[in-house]
Order: structure tokens, then C-alpha cells, then sequence
């Protein structure tokens, strides 16, 4: 596939490529016997020695293909009427025509109103044209759709070992074969709901025997101390969605139970959701454990910005899908409390800042650390989306977001030697740290969708570029090709490096979030091709080709010497659920028509 976008044949390196999957696992049938210890495993290997076949056959006529793409490509450019030319180019924005304008037309100059008629319609047929068709040639061809086949064997082979040796459970630690629940809500199950039925998967065993634990293996009041973050970004989300896709009233049923259990973290003098509680006690237990960190803690004890301000858009989509609007009013006392809790900024005192601590029993900041990496991450994100998500009721967080996300770049935002980054600082240090983490590699996708929903707003296009420059560095400077959880940036010369003692992957899914995100949005392959470095070097490295091997985190970006499955020296005995959910979610979106989940239509929590 790397020598197809070099014009080279790519059919004799067809072979090598699928030596890599696990052919077995593409098929795979689980048949849980009736006490879940034992699983039986078989697989169809003449429908996919067949499907293989079919593929070969693609792949050989791809070299014809390219030819034929390239001259359409090259009849495209002449086409006066493709007015989106310009912003698959750059990242200027597409300057279109006012009504009754025809592109490439003078402006100003003596018409008559048939004219003006007339042009109106040729632009908005034209406009609807570009609607109703890929804008790039190379938005769905036949290499894309082979990638994305790829990315769905992926997620497979993944699950195929989360269902193997941790099904029920939150998580799966594929090193040593075994679940693990933090929180006892089936967290993996849940969130990788909306990924199987993206993928085409509804119709499948692996789907269905999902849908049938939810509905009856999910229970929303475990015995257990629950990170109300978390259980509403990972489980309330992945109900929400798996409803939005399917209509299934099942999922709002177990949506509806599991709010019910959130809202006693609303309970709090101040509306602000309490970090952790136990749906079985509530809030009267005395002391709490983050299942997520392992603090101990009261109702109401201090929490993190993000953790305080990215549960609402939940909350208030429920509200949407029940018509009961206990939901909607809890999320939106607390993110109008927050928002009040605005500081200034001593070196600019007209700009609102939002310290990463804050206590949601007394209804203050306790710290003065800014940060758009780990503790304040979504909650910027979130005052978007939930604008996007309610027009109507929500529309003034617009312009409060634009206030809020300008004022957090103005202070933790800097460059070096034209490296971007967004870094961490106090309230009253004018100085910013330069470090930066994989988290803060959300904001080229806040950008570019606060872009998408305003044109005129090509400083957002600007900076969501410069920084998805940064983040795609933070894959390239490393030996494996992943990146690590942090890095300084050093000086004389200016490089990226990760940072000591965090130079392990988790397999986030910022970067390739924003990826997504930008490619939808400017049409660059650029964004496309590191999507796909990217999940190259998740197969060189983290993937355990045998059955039942699934995926792992790994120690060390920068030792490449542990490739493929012969040694563990460099894995992690963890897979977080948002692999499921994200990572691979948004590598496979990376590769969809933009037909599919338009932004438009679809926010992403």
C-alpha cells in the first residue's frame, strides 16, 4: 500500500500485507457454553479465501486504477464550476460566490434579474453536485476501501481477545489473559458499540452477542465507586450512541437507568458533579476511591476542570431522547456555574481563565495551573459541541467557547522556531512551560469543527494546523512510530522528545482524532497518510498476531527492537476501551466517504 502512493505495483506486496493478519480471526465465531468459562472457536475459511481472492484482485488493478483516477483528477481541474478547489488545496477558506454570482465571473457589471435567476441556480445546482459526491477522487477508492478492511480486521483481532479472556469486564489485559473491572459497568462492551455498528458490524455474532449482554449482563448500580467521568464519556456515551444508530429502545432503557444513577453526583451545594460515588450507597458514603487513580476522597472533593465540564452533553441528549428534562436542567446548572467561575488573567484581564482544579462542594478554583493537556482537555471542547449539539437552548455557548478556547491558547499556546505547541502555566506566570502532552492534541479537531461551523473563522483553520504539525511530529521523532504520553520541547536546535518516564503509548486517539477531523475538513492526504503510518506501526508493534492475542500498549516509543509477536519486553499488560472506541474508530472514519457520519448531522463526545 506505502508503494501504491509512490505509482509503483503494489500487487506482489499484497501477499506480505495480509501475512500480518491473522486470517483466522476475521471469521471468528465466539459460542459461550453456559457457564461463560469456555469458548469455542471456529471460523468459515472458505469465505475468506474467497473474500482474500477478490481483494487480490483489487489489489492488481490498482495500477490500472491509479491511471484512470489521475485523469479524472486532471479533467476535475478544469471543471469552472468546483468551487471547493481551492480548499483542498490550502487552507485558505473556499471563498464562495454571493447569490446570483457564477464563479469565475465578474462581479458588478450591468444584468439582468434572468440572470441573476439563472446563476443562483446553476450555483446552488453546483453546490449540491459537490454534496452528493466525493470532493477528492480519492475519497473512497478502491485502496481506501481496502484500508478500511484492514482497520476493521484490526478491531476484530482486538476484540476477538477482549472476548476470549475478559467479556463482562471492563477491561482486558492481554498479556496475561484476563479482565479486569474498575468499575464493574462492562466499560469496554458498551463503549466499542458505536465503532462495531460504523463498521458494518450490526448483523454479525460479535455485534449481537454485545447487544445481548447489555441487555441483560449491564447493571447501572454496581457495588462498586464509580468516576462519574468516565462512566458518562465511556457508558452513558456508548448507550447514547448505540441508540442514535440503531433507534433501539433497548439502549435508552439502560441510557435512562444509568442517568438516573449520574444525577445523584449533581447533589452538590453547587451543581457541580462530584468525581466519584457509589450507585449502590449514593452520596452518603463518608469516603470515596477514584477507581481511575486510586484517590481517596468525600462527595464533592475536589475534581478536575475537564472532569467537571465534559459530562453535560450526555446528560442533556438524554433529556432529548426520554423528553424528560431533569437531565438537561442538572448539566445545565452545572456548566453555567462553572463558567462563573471564571478567572482573570493578570496580564490580560479581560480574558477568562479556567485553572484545571476545582472544588465542586464550595464552588471554587484550587489551584491557579492552566492546561489544555491532561485536566482540562474536554471541557473546552465540550462548550462547543454542546452549542452544535442544541442550537437553539445552547447557542450562547459560542461565543463564550470562542472567548474561553482563545483566552486558554493565548496563555498555555506557544511557538518555537515555528513549532506550535500548547504547553502549561499558572494564572499570574506569563511564562509557558514547554512541554506538551498527547492529550492537548484534541484541540486541531476543536479547531477545525469550530472552523467548519463558521467559515469566516480561518484563524481556528490556521492554528489547527500548526499544531497537527506538532502532534504528527510526536509519531515521526520516535523509533517505533507511536507516540509517547509527553514531550519537551528542547532548544538550539528545536526538536521534540519525550519526556522521561513518560515515553510509554496508551494508544490515545487525539492525533488521529484530529486527523480525522482535518480531512474531513480541508481534504488534505496528508492527513490520510499519517493515519495510516500510524496504523502500520500499530501492527508492527502492538499487535500480537495469534488468536486470542489482541493488542497492547506498549513501555518504550523509542525501542523499536521489540517489533512483532515474538517478544513482550516492550508491551504493557493494558488496553483501554477507548482503543475500541476512538483509535480505531477514527482511523476507520479516516477512510469513509464523507458521507458517512457527516459533521453536519453527528457530534462526537
Amino acid at each position: 500500500f506505502l508503494a501504491f502512493f509512490n505509482g509503483k505495483d503494489i500487487s506482489k506486496h499484497v501477499m506480505q500485507l495480509w501475512s500480518s493478519f491473522d486470517v483466522a480471526s476475521f471469521h471468528s465465531h465466539f459460542n459461550n457454553n453456559n457457564n461463560n468459562n469456555a469458548i469455542k472457536i471456529t471460523y468459515n475459511q472458505h469465505d475468506w479465501e474467497r473474500e482474500r481472492e477478490a481483494l487480490m484482485q483489487v489489489a492488481e488493478d490498482c495500477a490500472i486504477r491509479e491511471k484512470a483516477l489521475m485523469q479524472q483528477a486532471s479533467e476535475r481541474k478544469r471543471m469552472p464550476h468546483r468551487l471547493m478547489q481551492e480548499s483542498t488545496r490550502g487552507h485558505e477558506t473556499a471563498q464562495w460566490s454571493s447569490v446570483g454570482s457564477t464563479p469565475g465571473r465578474e462581479q458588478g457589471g450591468p444584468s439582468s434579474a434572468a440572470k441573476e435567476l439563472a446563476a443562483k441556480i446553476a450555483n446552488e445546482q453546483a453546490l449540491a453536485s459537490m454534496v452528493n459526491e466525493p470532493l477528492d477522487i480519492f475519497d473512497d477508492d478502491d485502496s481506501t476501501r481496502i484500508k478500511r478492511l484492514a482497520i476493521k480486521n484490526a478491531f476484530l483481532h482486538a476484540w476477538e481477545a477482549y472476548e476470549m479472556h475478559a467479556f463482562g469486564k471492563d477491561e482486558v489485559h492481554p498479556l496475561s489473559q484476563q479482565g479486569h473491572d474498575i468499575m464493574g459497568l462492562g466499560v469496554t462492551i458498551i463503549d466499542a458499540l458505536d465503532t462495531m455498528l460504523v463498521m458494518g458490524l450490526a448483523s454479525s455474532p460479535v455485534y449481537k452477542r454485545a447487544r445481548s449482554w447489555v441487555q441483560s449482563g449491564f447493571d447501572p448500580k454496581p457495588n462498586k465507586d464509580i468516576s462519574v467521568f468516565e462512566a458518562t464519556i465511556r457508558v452513558l456515551g456508548g448507550l447514547l450512541s448505540a441508540f442514535g444508530l440503531t433507534g433501539d429502545r433497548m439502549y435508552a432503557e439502560k441510557a435512562t437507568e444509568l442517568g438516573d444513577v449520574l444525577l445523584t453526583a449533581m447533589q452538590t451545594p453547587t451543581g457541580l458533579p462530584a468525581s466519584v460515588i457509589n450507585p449502590k450507597l449514593g452520596s452518603s458514603k463518608q469516603s470515596f476511591i477514584n477507581p481511575y487513580n486510586g484517590n481517596q476522597c468525600k462527595f464533592g472533593d475536589p475534581t478536575t476542570l475537564a472532569e467537571a465540564g465534559s459530562v453535560q452533553m450526555e446528560l442533556q441528549y438524554l433529556s432529548h431522547i426520554t423528553g424528560d428534562p431533569k437531565y438537561a436542567a442538572a448539566a445545565d446548572r452545572s456548566i453555567a456555574k462553572l463558567l462563573s467561575l471564571a478567572v482573570k488573567s493578570k496580564d490580560k484581564p479581560e480574558n477568562p481563565l479556567f485553572p484545571v482544579d476545582v472544588h465542586p462542594r464550595e464552588g471554587r478554583f484550587v489551584t491557579d495551573r492552566i492546561s489544555m493537556g491532561s485536566g482540562g482537555d474536554s471541557f473546552y471542547e465540550c462548550i462547543l459541541k454542546q452549542a452544535i449539539l442544541r442550537p437553539l437552548s445552547a447557542g450562547h455557548l459560542r461565543s463564550i467557547f470562542q472567548n474561553v478556547t482563545v483566552s486558554a491558547i493565548e496563555k498555555v499556546g506557544a511557538e518555537v522556531d515555528g513549532l506550535s505547541f500548547l504547553g502549561q502555566c499558572s494564572v499570574t506566570s506569563p511564562e509557558t512551560m514547554k512541554r506538551m502532552e498527547h492529550l492537548a492534541c484534541f484541540a486541531p479537531a476543536m479547531l477545525v469543527l469550530a472552523y467548519n461551523e463558521d467559515r469566516s473563522q480561518t484563524a481556528y483553520l490556521v492554528e489547527a494546523e500548526n499544531l497537527m504539525r506538532t502532534c504528527m511530529s510526536m509519531y515521526q521523532v520516535t523509533q517505533t512510530g507511536l507516540a509517547a504520553e509527553q514531550y519537551d520541547i528542547k532548544v538550539k536546535p528545536t526538536k521534540l522528545t519525550p519526556t522521561v518516564r513518560q515515553k510509554y503509548s496508551l494508544l490515545r486517539p487525539e492525533a488521529v482524532e484530529s486527523a480525522f477531523f482535518l480531512w474531513r475538513v480541508t481534504r488534505k492526504r496528508i492527513y490520510r497518510d499519517f493515519g495510516w503510518q500510524f496504523f502500520m506501526s500499530l501492527e508492527k508493534y502492538c499487535r500480537r498476531s495469534f488468536q486470542g492475542g489482541g493488542y497492547t500498549a506498549i513501555l518504550d516509543v523509542d525501542h523499536a527492537a521489540s517489533a512483532g509477536s515474538a517478544s513482550d519486553a516492550n508491551r504493557m499488560d493494558r488496553l483501554d476501551s477507548f482503543f475500541f472506541s476512538e483509535t480505531l474508530k477514527y482511523l476507520y472514519l479516516l477512510f469513509t466517504p464523507h458521507s458517512v457520519l457527516p459533521l453536519s448531522q453527528f457530534v462526537f463526545n
